[in-house]
């Protein structure tokens, strides 16, 4: 890409989440009717236009296949979640408007992982978006469970990739992975000495947080492009609450599906919420360019 994108959307966990091999069961997202991708993508694509886009991780979410109402043959058995039909499936067909529109970031997620007698989809993630390919089952032989951070380059705007997909989300940390992360994020450091935004997937919302007078960047979490939704927190319950100590300025939330725009007026970022029909919902966040990184929102 040359120049630089004046407009980046950021989608995530977008497929449809089938865990049950019974069609019509209650833990099945009704896929004909309440998943929003297709449309999300279509509105993305004709109404924000993004010069670029950016998927934070986990693409198909077909855990049983056979179960989901919109079932189609190659993605409608047990032991195809991970092939190629439940890939177009989840993601390649209802995401067509924005791969037409736009190149694409592909981050890992948690779904991609490469756990052998599991249904990871590692082995489809490096096989078509990795920054370094690998055939057929390969994945399941890298000597460690995670990619090195990669640098990726639109332009003059600099993307790093740091696979965390392997990342234990528990309260309590992981000590010797921690240490594990510790090396790679040195490697972040040598490739990013400024690194203003983090965006992240998921968990099954959208949420921005930023810290009060700090050097630490923001965070951006899109989980939210079209699978079954968590509940938002109460951002009022959420500023000033104090995280690794940094007290959060702004928590912005939705429980909606949907995309975040980043738009880049006059060397300035702005983030907004979009839902899945395109429309943009409050507040206009722009991103400071001091040696603070933080966002003033209204």
């Amino acid at each position: 890409m040359n120049g630089r994108p004046r407009s980046v959307a950021v989608i995530g966990d977008a497929g449809c989440e089938v865990t049950s091999s019974t069609v019509g069961a209650p833990q099945n997202q009704d896929c004909q009717k309440n998943w929003p991708f297709q449309p999300l993508s279509m509105h993305a694509a004709s109404q924000s236009r993004p010069d670029l886009v950016v998927h934070v991780g986990d693409y198909v979410y077909r855990e049983q296949p056979e179960g989901a109402d919109d079932a189609t043959p190659g993605c409608d058995a047990q032991g195809q979640a991970a092939d190629w039909a439940c890939l177009i499936k989840d993601f390649l067909r209802p995401a067509e408007a924005l791969l037409a529109e736009a190149p694409l970031i592909f981050a890992r997620g948690n779904h991609e992982d490469c756990k052998a007698g599991m249904v990871g989809r590692g082995a489809e993630w490096f096989r078509y978006f990795a920054t370094v390919p690998r055939n057929d089952n390969k994945c399941f032989t890298i000597p460690q469970t995670e990619t090195e951070p990669a640098q990726i380059n639109a332009g003059t705007l600099h993307f790093i990739l740091f696979d965390s997909s392997s990342a234990s989300d528990g309260d309590q940390p992981d000590k010797s992975q921690a240490r594990e992360f510790a090396k790679r994020f040195d490697e972040v450091n040598a490739l990013a000495a400024n690194v203003r935004l983090v965006l992240s997937g998921h968990v099954h919302l959208y949420q921005m947080l930023d810290f009060l007078n700090s050097t630490r960047p923001p965070q951006l979490t899109v989980g939210s492009s079209g699978t079954t939704l968590d509940t938002p927190p109460d951002d009022t319950k959420v500023m000033g609450q104090t995280v690794d100590g940094q007290t959060v300025q702004h928590s912005v939330s939705h429980g909606m599906h949907g995309y975040a725009l980043l738009r880049d007026t006059g060397g300035q970022w702005h983030l907004t919420f979009h839902e899945s029909s395109g429309q943009a919902w409050p507040l206009d966040c722009v991103l400071s360019t001091g040696p603070t990184k933080e966002f003033t929102c209204k």
